[in-house]
């Protein structure tokens, strides 16, 4: 009795099923966060998409995303590790580049599907050996390596920086 009058009193009511209806969108963006794409040829494209679009309406970053055409990726595994990619590579752009802009393509290259994270931010001189670099860019390479794929990582202090990751279209034994 003491509590709903408590509520009734300060209009707690109203405040709670906002912070409900806050934590319940909170928890569905986590989860979107956990599984990003399935099954569905297309669920990478639109995992990307909105992505760039979360990474916008939270103010951290205004990405454009270039995905000319349907880019049909059978294998989830492989649309799993792109996704995990542009998550990193952006978060990375966030905390290190020093700017609020990004652009990811999603293309389907020569058998391969490519995906390109570039930014126009501070840059840094990048090591020869992965033994000094980031945790983020070793991220990364170990995915593209998982997935039978390559990265090209090319950025020099004042310049920006570009990824250019090239996956198979469906996994390849290991």
């Amino acid at each position: 009795l003491n509590g709903s009058r408590l509520l009734d009193e300060t209009g707690g009511l109203e405040r709670m099923s906002g912070m409900l209806r806050e934590a319940v969108g909170q928890t569905r963006a986590l989860a979107r966060g956990l599984v990003p794409v399935g099954n569905d040829p297309e669920a990478l494209q639109s995992g990307l998409t909105e992505l760039a679009q979360r990474m916008t309406m939270l103010g951290r970053l205004r990405c454009r995303l270039e995905c000319p055409d349907p880019v049909f990726v059978a294998d989830s595994f492989v649309a799993g590790h792109l996704y995990r990619i542009a998550q990193e590579a952006l978060g990375n752009v966030v905390r290190h580049a020093g700017t609020h802009q990004a652009f990811v393509a999603l293309r389907d290259g020569a058998g391969d599907i490519e995906l390109e994270i570039r930014d126009q931010g501070q840059g840094f001189e990048h090591p020869a050996s992965s033994r000094h670099q980031g945790i983020g860019l070793l991220n990364i390479e170990e995915r593209a390596r998982l997935a039978g794929g390559s990265v090209t990582i090319q950025s020099q202090p004042g310049q920006g920086t570009s990824i250019l990751v090239r996956l198979p279209r469906e996994e390849r034994p290991r």
